[in-house]
């Protein structure tokens, strides 16, 4: 009797062990397979936002295209037509005041046609292409400091940086674009500057400007879209974003692309 009991327990604590063992691997394998759904639809969700992203930068650049297409060749044209006919009617009046006026006018034409032309080669893709991202971004800062806008510096420290794909060169100048564009609106700043350095540890483009900081410019405006199209976009092209900011003292961002 006695052994009949002590098969008895021992075949029940056997059984309940087996049921143990069981229900914890069934519990570690439906939490493994939770784990990985919630990741892969983390990763559909990562991988659905870069495809708006890029599809939000392809319409983008092909929009700029287009109005630097339009400026180039129709206000161009019309602008040196306009130019041309101020000169040839200055060189035709006698009267020496009108003279004077319609040539100044001609110069300040000019001067407009030269402004047009920069901003046309600065919003052209090709050149994206051609001449990198830093000379688009480096042009654009001379614009903003010649027009009297606010203080511009630029650096850039070694070699251009060959990006892995094409697409990179857009989204590094939409990103310091969107910087720059955010300083100008609403940060009240005085001097932006961008420093751009490639050495054999890293690629870094480091963004400031002295304004009135981050949280007040957010609080007060959109609510940081800027800043996450930035962040979305420095995780795109596997970037570590990093922001500086000191209330009164202007805002930072540096970017760096380790090798």
């Amino acid at each position: 009797m006695d052994q009949e009991i002590i098969v008895f327990l021992a075949t029940t604590t056997i059984v309940v062990l087996v049921l143990i063992v069981s229900i914890y691997f069934l519990l570690n394998s439906y939490k493994k397979r939770r784990q990985m759904h919630v990741k892969e639809k983390q990763l559909i969700a990562i991988e659905h936002e870069k495809t708006l992203l890029l599809a939000e930068t392809e319409v983008q650049n092909n929009m700029m295209n287009q109005i630097s297409s339009e400026l180039h060749d129709t206000v161009g044209q019309k602008l040196t037509l306009t130019f041309l006919q101020a000169q040839n009617l200055a060189h035709d009046i006698t009267d020496e005041k009108i003279k004077q006026d319609l040539l100044t006018q001609a110069d300040q034409i000019q001067e407009s046609l030269q402004q047009i032309r920069s901003i046309s080669k600065l919003l052209n893709n090709d050149d994206i292409k051609h001449n990198g991202f830093a000379e688009i971004i480096k042009l654009e800062l001379q614009r903003i400091m010649q027009n009297g806008i606010c203080k511009t510096s630029f650096s850039n420290f070694g070699p251009r940086y060959l990006f892995k794909e094409e697409r990179t060169d857009f989204l590094m100048t939409g990103l310091c674009r969107e910087f720059i564009q955010n300083s100008l609106k609403h940060s009240h700043s005085t001097e932006i500057g961008v420093n751009i350095s490639n050495t054999a540890e890293a690629f870094k483009i480091y963004c400031y400007d002295n304004g009135i900081g981050l949280n007040s410019a957010i609080d007060k405006n959109d609510n940081g879209q800027g800043i996450n199209n930035i962040n979305k976009r420095g995780s795109m092209i596997g970037g570590i974003v990093q922001w500086g900011n000191h209330q009164g003292q202007g805002t930072s961002l540096q970017i760096t692309i380790k090798k």
